[in-house]
């Protein structure tokens, strides 16, 4: 099957602007990142989710990012090493999905996805912290097939999908419920409309 030129110069340009990003920032960790990196150790110790073992408290609001790094962490892998690893594989794997938007919905075709794919990756908010060891990059990965699952959902797609990646987006970082939300009601509201017109004409035609 043939790949059309389009989304893949998209994704080169989005991954050589982000790799641009990286050589002027790196070294660098936000010192937020150690609060999961501690927790996510802890764990893998089997200490349990906690900053300082015995003190039960919920220090930090990224579950999702800290099992991912907790498990990591327990087989071996260094934390701070492991989440930047992570960051650059999710960042990149957000860029494809918006490269190759087209493939998924018929709302956004070739051109339009590799654009969106060279704006993203040349975006400082995004680009920024794919390597700070921040749960950014999983939450824009998330958000991102959470928004294309709603739009194929919208399109006659199956719904199951948006609910899954936007539960998995609130375990990633609550905020994401404002994304959450406006995709699950989207999806809601066309599906209730759909089926009492469906039931309409039915009653109609009886």
């Amino acid at each position: 099957m043939r790949v059309a030129r389009e989304p893949v110069a998209g994704l080169l340009v989005g991954i050589l602007a982000v790799i641009a990003v990286q050589v002027a920032l790196q070294p660098w960790t936000l010192d937020d990142a150690y609060i999961s990196f501690r927790y996510a150790e802890n764990l893998a110790r089997g200490e349990g989710l906690v900053y300082n073992p015995g003190e039960w408290v919920e220090g930090y609001t990224t579950f999702l990012w800290v099992l991912l790094l907790g498990v990591g962490n327990a087989l071996g892998a260094d934390t701070r090493t492991l989440a930047k690893v992570l960051g650059v594989g999710f960042a990149l794997a957000t860029l494809g999905l918006v490269a190759f938007a087209g493939r998924l919905v018929r709302a956004v075709d070739a051109r339009e996805g590799a654009v969106a794919a060279g704006l993203l990756g040349t975006c400082g908010a995004f680009a920024a912290w794919v390597m700070p060891g921040m749960e950014v990059p999983l939450v824009a990965l998330l958000l991102t097939g959470t928004a294309l699952a709603c739009v194929r959902a919208l399109e006659g797609g199956p719904v199951v999908p948006v609910g899954l990646l936007g539960a998995a987006a609130l375990l990633a970082r609550p905020d994401s419920v404002v994304v959450v939300a406006v995709c699950m009601g989207a999806v809601t509201l066309v599906r209730l409309a759909l089926w009492g017109l469906l039931a309409a004409v039915g009653i109609d035609g009886s």
